[in-house]
């Protein structure tokens, strides 16, 4: 919506190099990502594996997993590639962690499913953000999967140093349907109060 009331003030020539640039982006991105996915499968990860399991984890999970840099515990919007990540640490809920050393804000992340016995109870994933080793946040992200194809996600995060943000608290509610629907509500509390919701289905 913030981008047609902008193209209602621009001409035709700007709106082709938002296009562009946003393909150009994408493009980019897909590359990145790909190269990203293949250096976790070279012969010498396979190596170290069997030979130091606990540095092999590290560097898969630091190189890879992508999906974990699509959680926003504090977006209340609806994400697919998200819901995937929550999914597969569900599926595989071991812990894992790494850190993201080449990013404009550099964290270190873990992840972890609770169980009680065969029974899921709690899937977690904990950022911790540094800057200048001044500024520390922290992100939590919880979601709890429930029956007939139900989740909620709680996010919210806490900052401490010279600069302190606004906490947040971020709930999310989402139903999946067997025929790949989804029905999605957000709230957000703190820092300024919204509400998003959405429904999705395939066609």
């Amino acid at each position: 919506m913030n981008w047609s009331v902008e193209l209602v003030q621009r001409d035709y020539e700007y709106f082709r190099e938002r296009t562009t640039s946003a393909a150009r982006h994408a493009v980019s991105r897909s590359l990145l990502y790909s190269v990203r996915e293949a250096a976790v499968d070279l012969p010498f990860m396979s190596w170290l594996e069997d030979r130091q399991d606990f540095v092999a984890g590290f560097l898969r999970n630091s190189i890879g997993s992508i999906g974990e840099e699509e959680v926003a515990p504090l977006s209340v919007s609806y994400r697919l590639a998200e819901r995937s990540w929550w999914k597969r640490l569900s599926e595989n809920s071991d812990v894992r962690f790494g850190i993201r050393p080449f990013r404009t804000s550099p964290y270190t992340f873990m992840s972890l499913g609770i169980k009680d016995g065969d029974s899921l109870l709690l899937l977690a994933h904990v950022r911790y953000h540094y800057h200048d080793f001044a500024d520390h946040r922290f992100e939590i992200a919880l979601s709890v999967p429930l029956a007939h194809g139900i989740a909620i996600d709680v996010g919210t995060s806490y900052q401490f140093g010279r600069n302190r943000d606004e906490e947040k608290l971020v709930i999310k509610i989402a139903k999946e349907f067997n025929s790949g629907g989804i029905v999605h509500v957000g709230f957000e509390a703190g820092g300024g109060s919204a509400v998003f919701a959405g429904l999705a289905f395939p066609w």
